[in-house]
């Protein structure tokens, strides 16, 4: 029970005692006996962005947190942060890859024993890109902007 916003930090951090009614169903990926679930997702093919977006969005209420560095087939040779803290999340612009394999690399931590690890694979597989202009704006975009710059006759 919570008085004026405060609650006991033990039920905040998720430790103490719980019975088995309180436990979500599904597949652990880690030991009971920690307070968070971590899972890792890893892909060296570009994503793209409206998929991704609608993935995140999609997430269950029981993932908090997300990390991660990305590759966007909307942004080619950029690197991209993303920040995910509840259903809010940011990305951003983190400079371009250099000498460094492009890929995506995701970390999700959530509720202890809630993370499904399939459905989020799933989830995150579908983001591969496949260079679909017309599912992506931005690409189509992002295209024609590079195919301006490299026009040698274009005096931009």
């Amino acid at each position: 029970e919570a008085s004026h916003g405060r609650a006991p930090l033990a039920l905040a951090l998720g430790a103490g005692d719980r019975d088995a009614d309180n436990r979500c169903p599904g597949p652990a990926s880690r030991t009971s006996d920690h307070a968070f679930s971590t899972w890792h997702w890893r892909s060296d093919r570009p994503l793209s962005l409206p998929k991704l977006r609608a993935a995140l969005e999609a997430l269950p209420d029981t993932v908090y947190r997300a990390k991660g560095i990305l590759e966007l087939e909307e942004l080619p040779g950029y690197r991209v942060v993303l920040q995910m803290v509840g259903k809010r999340y940011n990305l951003s612009d983190s400079g371009r890859w250099g000498a460094e394999a492009p890929g995506s690399d995701i970390v999700m931590i959530g509720a202890p024993r809630c993370i499904d690890e399939d459905e989020l694979r799933h989830a995150l597989d579908a983001c591969v890109g496949i260079g679909a202009e017309a599912a992506s704006p931005v690409l189509r975009l992002s295209r024609k902007l590079l195919s301006a710059s490299n026009d040698p006759g274009n005096p931009s």
